[in-house]
C-alpha cells in the first residue's frame, strides 16, 4: 500500500442541502450530478421548499414545507441553504429557513444567497440578518441572464469535499467549524486545470487567489480554508505543500487556516483549487 493511501482518512458527516423555491432547482441538480458520480462518498440529502404547491415532484428532491425545516434538519451535522432572493417575500423566506436551521441546533450552517438586482440597502439587510442566523454565508450576484449554477455548486463542493471525501490530512468537521463557524460573510476563489508537475499546482492555485474578492479580502481574512482536489494517482504532496505555503503567506496567530487534499476517484490528471475566506470584517 502506498504512503498516500495510508494517509487517507474518511470522515463523513451528515449533510443536508435545502433549496428555497424553483429557481434553485438547477443548482441542486448540479450538486447532485457532481456527488452522484462519487457514490461511495455521497452523504448528502436534498430538499426543496415549496409552500405554494407549484413545483412538480422530482425523483431526487424531496419537496417540503417551510414549517418542516427544523424537523428535517434535526440531528444533521451540516446544512447548506440555497436561497434565491429577488424581493421582500423571498428575503423573508430565507430568514425563516435560517431561523429553522438555527433552532435545530445544527453544528454548522452555511447559506448561499443568490441575489437578483442587488442594491446596496438590500445587501446590507441580508448581511445584517444572516450574520446572526448562520455560521457563514455567501452572496452571489445574479445578473438575470443566467442563473449562477456553477458558482453555487463550487461553494458547496469546495466545503463538502474537505470533510466528506477521503482526505490526505484526515480533517474532521471540528476543523472546518474553526474556519466557518461565526465566519460571517465569506468569499470563494476557484480554479481548475490539468496538473502533471508541481509547477502546475502553483499556476492553478495562483489563478484561484487572483480573483477580485480573494485579492481584496485575503489580507484581512481571519479564517482561510484551502482545498485541493485531485485524482489519487495525480496528488503530489510536494505540489500541495507549495500551494499551502502560497496561501499561508501573511498568516499570524490570529488567523485560523486549514487545508486539505481531497481525493477524487473519478477524474485523472486534473486538480481543482478552492480558496474560502471568512471573518473578513
Amino acid at each position: 500500500m502506498s504512503v498516500l493511501v495510508e494517509l487517507l482518512r474518511e470522515n463523513y458527516a451528515s449533510t443536508t442541502v435545502i433549496g428555497i423555491g424553483k429557481e434553485t432547482i438547477d443548482s441542486l441538480r448540479g450538486i447532485i450530478e457532481c456527488e452522484s458520480s462519487h457514490p461511495e462518498e455521497r452523504r448528502l440529502d436534498f430538499f426543496l421548499i415549496d409552500d405554494d404547491g407549484i413545483i412538480e415532484k422530482y425523483d431526487d428532491l424531496a419537496i417540503i414545507k417551510l414549517s418542516d425545516v427544523a424537523k428535517i434538519v434535526s440531528g444533521t451535522d451540516v446544512v447548506f441553504v440555497i436561497a434565491n432572493i429577488d424581493d421582500e417575500e423571498s428575503f423573508h423566506k430565507a430568514e425563516k429557513v435560517a431561523r429553522g436551521v438555527q433552532s435545530a441546533g445544527v453544528f454548522l450552517s452555511v447559506c448561499i444567497a443568490v441575489c437578483v438586482d442587488l442594491k446596496k440597502d438590500r445587501e446590507e439587510r441580508i448581511v445584517d440578518s444572516l450574520t446572526n442566523l448562520v455560521d457563514s454565508f455567501f452572496i452571489v450576484r445574479n445578473d438575470g441572464k443566467e442563473y449562477p449554477r456553477e458558482l453555487v455548486c463550487q461553494i458547496v463542493h469546495g466545503i463538502f469535499s474537505v470533510y466528506g471525501w477521503p482526505n490526505l490530512v484526515g480533517l474532521d468537521l471540528d476543523y472546518v467549524k474553526d474556519v466557518l463557524g461565526s465566519g460571517g460573510r465569506a468569499y470563494i476563489g476557484y480554479s481548475e486545470g490539468k496538473a502533471k508537475k508541481n509547477s502546475d499546482y502553483m499556476q492553478i492555485a495562483q489563478e484561484a487567489i487572483s480573483t477580485k474578492d480573494i485579492v481584496e479580502y485575503l489580507p484581512k481574512a481571519r479564517g482561510r480554508l484551502l482545498n485541493v482536489t485531485s485524482s489519487e494517482d495525480n496528488m503530489s504532496v510536494e505540489g500541495l505543500n507549495d500551494v499551502v505555503m502560497l496561501l499561508g503567506k501573511g498568516t499570524n496567530s490570529g488567523v485560523e487556516y486549514i487545508w486539505s487534499g481531497s481525493i477524487d476517484k473519478v477524474t485523472s490528471n486534473h486538480i481543482s483549487v478552492y480558496v474560502i475566506l471568512t471573518r473578513t470584517t
